[in-house]
């Protein structure tokens, strides 16, 4: 009758075995790595846009408020010079609503923004 040895532990083809399951589902999970660095990257450069807008409108909004007849001339649009590059216009809907559009385009995407104003809104 032969004896086993009844120590504990992995075999050498079960760790193998572990091993490949572990690289083939590594693999598989790096595929999805630049998809989502480059989805997050999308999602700043949104962002950025997003306040520039923001900061822009708000100024519009407060000086047509102010002064209806109000050209916009003098509003910046806020950019911090990383390729971001913006450009306004407004148009009078009526004679008591005025359209104000900024357009920006950053890493070849363009961005359109639109606010009515209104006297008194």
């Amino acid at each position: 009758m032969m004896m086993r040895d009844t120590q504990s532990g992995f075999t050498l083809i079960e760790i193998l075995v572990s091993m490949a399951i572990f690289a083939i589902i590594s693999a598989s999970v790096m595929t999805f790595l630049p998809a989502l660095t480059k989805s997050n990257g999308a999602t700043n450069d949104q962002q950025r846009v997003t306040l520039v807008a923001k900061a822009f409108f708000e100024e519009a909004r407060s000086r047509l408020r102010t002064n209806f007849a109000d050209t916009l001339s003098t509003v910046t649009v806020p950019t911090n010079d990383n390729g971001l590059i913006c450009t306004k216009s407004m148009s009078t809907l009526h004679s008591d609503l005025k359209r104000v559009k900024l357009s920006c385009a950053l890493n070849s995407k363009t961005y359109t923004f639109s606010l009515d104003v209104g006297v008194g809104s």
